[in-house]
């Protein structure tokens, strides 16, 4: 199986899962000519991904990275595609981080309903926080 995390948050959860999967993680840096949505998008870096079939994403929709989802899912097109999302917390997030959840959330649900993506987890990140309970700023995201 293929783990693939796009932006911090994606990247972070992938590389909390054991080394008996193959993990794959994107970041800003890998996109270094990138500052706008568009430019993580119309400037995407070709990614060469493992041949096996299973595949699970994971991205926050609220990173300028994810706007790059599409083109990086288009490259394994072939494969059975599950995405977990990260939804931003609302309280948290300003108007620009919940504009680009808001159109990448949709994307991704309309692909899912479409069929094209296999199955999508939506993970709140307030609901988790609040499972969670108390926790020292220092270990929340760890938890």
């Amino acid at each position: 199986m293929v783990l693939i995390g796009l932006g911090t948050a994606g990247s972070d959860i992938v590389n909390c899962f054991s080394d008996v999967h193959t993990k794959i993680t994107i970041t800003g840096k890998d996109f270094p000519k990138c500052k706008t949505e568009e430019d993580f998008e119309n400037k995407c870096p070709k990614f060469k991904f493992p041949k096996e079939k299973d595949c699970w994403f994971f991205v926050c929709g609220g990173s300028k990275c994810s706007s790059a989802t599409l083109r990086i899912l288009e490259t394994i097109k072939n494969k059975k595609i599950n995405i977990v999302y990260i939804c931003p917390d609302s309280d948290l997030s300003g108007a620009t981080i919940m504009r680009r959840h808001k159109v990448v959330y949709n994307v991704l649900q309309e692909y899912t309903r479409s069929g094209l993506i296999n199955s999508m987890c939506l993970i709140s990140n307030k609901q988790v926080l609040n499972i969670i309970g108390n926790q020292s700023i220092n270990n929340m995201y760890n938890n």
